[in-house]
């Protein structure tokens, strides 16, 4: 917060040990991911009060607008940002307004849509995008409103399964979030029903 109103981008000096504003073209900026020299992340245009993802290069201090969507008029649009291989896996508005699983790459400015639409009925809402081997592991929804569970996208078949055996509540959605890998697991809260609900700590292999 710049102490006037506005939560700005800010970058920290080691060497100075002091903090300066990256720019105060943009406000609000979240979900910040990183390549190379790079930073990417949805935030605020002053000019026009519309949320776009944007580019800022850490080694010439340059902000581009970057617009990886057809269609990102609401709240959940550049969300869940995920950067692999050059790329970033993020949850985008298709032409249909639905939140699905997409791919952006930054070098040619273009986005795809993945087959990765676990929700025929509606939007899959995927989230906390992770990479394990060749696979991009998320949660995700496939009834619109609940029972939100662990999928996974194969990068190289392109096609996308839900992993079963990463259901932990046998009574309900596991709301698997906060996905985490280490050491070829994939660490995640979740959901189980004892005497009450709770959040509890899960892996999968």
């Amino acid at each position: 917060h710049d102490g006037l109103g506005s939560v700005r981008l800010y970058a920290y000096h080691l060497a100075s040990d002091s903090s300066q504003p990256v720019s105060t073209d943009i406000r609000n900026p979240s979900f910040i991911v990183s390549i190379g020299t790079k930073i990417y992340f949805k935030a605020q245009d002053i000019s026009d009060s519309q949320y776009y993802f944007f580019e800022y290069d850490a080694s010439n201090s340059q902000l581009l607008t970057r617009s990886p969507d057809v269609n990102n008029s609401g709240s959940d649009g550049y969300t869940f940002p995920y950067a692999y291989n050059g790329k970033i896996y993020l949850r985008s508005q298709d032409t249909n307004n639905e939140w699905e699983l997409h791919e952006f790459d930054p070098y040619t400015n273009l986005t795809i849509k993945l087959n990765a639409d676990v929700n025929t009925s509606g939007s899959s809402l995927p989230s906390y995008m992770v990479n394990l081997g060749s696979n991009i592991y998320f949660s995700a929804t496939d009834n619109n409103t609940s029972n939100f569970e662990i999928y996974k996208y194969n990068i190289d078949s392109g096609l996308a399964s839900r992993v079963y055996n990463a259901k932990v509540n046998p009574n309900g959605e596991s709301v698997p979030s906060f996905l985490e890998v280490i050491n070829n697991k994939i660490y995640f809260s979740a959901e189980t029903w004892i005497t009450s609900k709770f959040s509890s700590n899960h892996s999968i292999e």
